[in-house]
C-alpha cells in the first residue's frame, strides 16, 4: 500500500489495529504517517498511550505492545532505528499483537523485500511505502501548505520552488515559511521572491547546464559549469559529480 492511500483511508475513518511496516525514501511523509497513527489516541491522554522505541530489543517491543491503553481504546507503539535481528525476531509476533495496540515499525529507505518482518506484514497488506512525490504532487503540497499558513503564492513561484529544491517535502515547507516571512504577512510570494531567496540545488543547476547544451549554447553552458565548479558553497564531491555528469554529455 502506498502512503497516500493509507493516509487517505485513515482520514476517512479506517480503524487501526495490529502491526504495520512503514518505509520509504521521503522522511517527511514517514514522520507524517507515524504522527497520523499517533493521532488516533485521545489528545489528553496521548503522552501515556503513545510510546516511541528507538533501537529496542525484541522483548522491549513485546512488553510495550502488551501494555494496556490508559483509559483509551488504543495504544500506539512506534518502533524506530531497529536492526535486522530485531526485525527477524518479531516477524511472527507482529502478526498477532494485542487488539488494543497499534504497532508501527518505521524504517527509512527502500522496501526491504528480503526481510522476514517486512515480508510477513506485506503479505497481510500492512506494509506502507512512502515514496517521494512527483513534481506535480509536490507543487500541490506547496499550494496546500501555503493556504494553510496564510501565505499567498503564485503558481509559477510554487513550481519554481519545486524545481529549485526538488520533492523533499520538509525542505519545501521550511523554505515556504521563510519566503512568507521575507515577503511579509499577507503579501504574495512571487517567482522573483523565489529567485532572490532560494538557492537552486546542484541537481537543478546541472539540468540547467544540460538544457543549454542540448539547445546548442555550449559557451553559455561551459561558463555556467565553471561558475558552479568554483562555487565555494558546493562540496568537492558535489562539484566533481556535476562536472562528470556534464562532461559525459559533452
Amino acid at each position: 500500500m502506498d502512503g497516500l492511500t493509507f493516509l487517505t483511508k485513515l482520514a476517512g475513518g479506517m480503524p487501526l489495529s495490529g502491526a504495520y511496516y512503514f518505509c520509504g525514501e521521503d522522511p517527511y511523509s514517514l514522520d507524517k504517517g507515524a504522527r497520523a497513527v499517533a493521532g488516533i489516541t485521545n489528545p489528553e491522554l496521548r503522552d501515556m498511550n503513545v510510546q516511541t522505541l528507538k533501537s529496542p530489543a525484541p522483548g522491549e517491543v513485546e512488553a510495550a505492545s502488551e501494555t494496556l491503553p490508559f483509559f483509551d481504546e488504543k495504544r500506539v507503539v512506534i518502533v524506530e532505528e531497529f536492526d535486522a535481528d530485531t526485525a527477524n525476531a518479531l516477524a511472527e509476533y507482529a502478526l498477532h499483537p494485542p487488539e488494543t495496540t497499534v504497532l508501527v515499525f518505521v524504517r527509512g529507505g527502500k522496501p526491504p523485500e528480503a526481510n522476514p518482518l517486512y515480508k510477513a506484514l506485506k503479505k497481510e497488506d500492512r506494509a506502507v511505502i512512502f515514496s517521494p512525490l512527483t513534481e506535480r504532487q509536490a507543487e500541490a503540497f506547496v499550494e496546500k501548505r501555503a493556504k494553510e499558513n496564510g501565505i499567498p503564492i503564485d503558481p509559477a513561484a510554487g513550481g519554481l520552488l519545486v524545481q529549485y529544491i526538488g520533492v523533499d517535502l520538509g525542505a519545501l515547507e521550511n523554505t515556504l515559511l521563510l519566503l512568507g516571512a521575507y515577503v511579509g504577512f499577507g503579501e504574495r510570494v512571487t517567482r522573483a521572491a523565489v529567485e532572490t531567496c532560494v538557492s537552486p540545488s546542484p541537481e537543478y543547476k546541472v539540468f540547467s547546464i544540460l538544457d543549454r547544451l542540448w539547445a546548442g549554447n555550449k559557451r553559455e553552458a561551459m561558463a555556467e559549469l565553471a561558475g558552479l565548479v568554483r562555487d565555494p558553497a558546493e562540496s568537492p564531491i558535489g562539484r566533481a559529480s556535476c562536472r562528470e555528469r556534464v562532461c559525459s554529455v559533452v
